[in-house]
This record gives C-alpha cells, sequence and structure tokens, in this order.
C-alpha cells in the first residue's frame, strides 16, 4: 500500500487567511485576468470618445479623468499583484522545505 500523501502545505496570506499554493497561484490569474478583462472593455467601449467639452458639468470632467486614469491603476494593482505573488511563493518554498523530513545518512556497505 503506497504512503498517504502529505497534506498540502498553507500560507496565511496577510496573517488572515489560510491557502494552499494551488489556491493561491488560481487567484493570481483571476486577478491578472480580471485586470486584462477590464482594459480590454475600457479599450473598446471608452478610448473612441472625445474628451468632455469646456462647459460640460465639473462631475463629468472628474469621472472623465477617472477613466483615463483606469489603466495605469490597473498596471499598479497587476504589478502589485505580481510583488505580493513573489513573496507569497517564496513562503509557500520555505514553509515546504520545513514540512520536508530530513534525509537520512546510510553508510554503504563495507
Amino acid at each position: 500500500m503506497p504512503p498517504p500523501k502529505p497534506a498540502p502545505v498553507r500560507v496565511r496570506l496577510y496573517g488572515l487567511f489560510p491557502t494552499t499554493r494551488r489556491r493561491y497561484v488560481i487567484q493570481a490569474a483571476v486577478v491578472v485576468l480580471g485586470a486584462a478583462l477590464v482594459t480590454a472593455g475600457w479599450l473598446v467601449f471608452w478610448l473612441p470618445h472625445p474628451p468632455p467639452a469646456a462647459d460640460a458639468p465639473p462631475a463629468l470632467a472628474r469621472i472623465a479623468a477617472l477613466m483615463n486614469a483606469l489603466p495605469w491603476a490597473l498596471l499598479a494593482l497587476v504589478v502589485l499583484q505580481v510583488v505580493e505573488a513573489c513573496f507569497v511563493l517564496r513562503a509557500f518554498n520555505r514553509k515546504e522545505k520545513e514540512s520536508r523530513p530530513a534525509p537520512t545518512e546510510t553508510k554503504p556497505p563495507p
């Protein structure tokens, strides 16, 4: 009978949420995919619009400024996700090394 599989290593994100490597990678992929979809929507629906007229209400000018800054905000989000992924995946590697049993040295037969 093969030995049972060890439980997957868990790391606490932000000190609150225990997660496995697989779940974390899926979460990170969903964030990047969501950012890509929002950027694609921005390119299709917002980019063709001209800037608001000079006599437009101030609220419309603020909304236009926010929408024009959206790609930069999404880029910052993706960069932060990549930096976080580096730290979290390093923590997974460290915990996996700690959880592995130490190799025992065996003497070769004489």
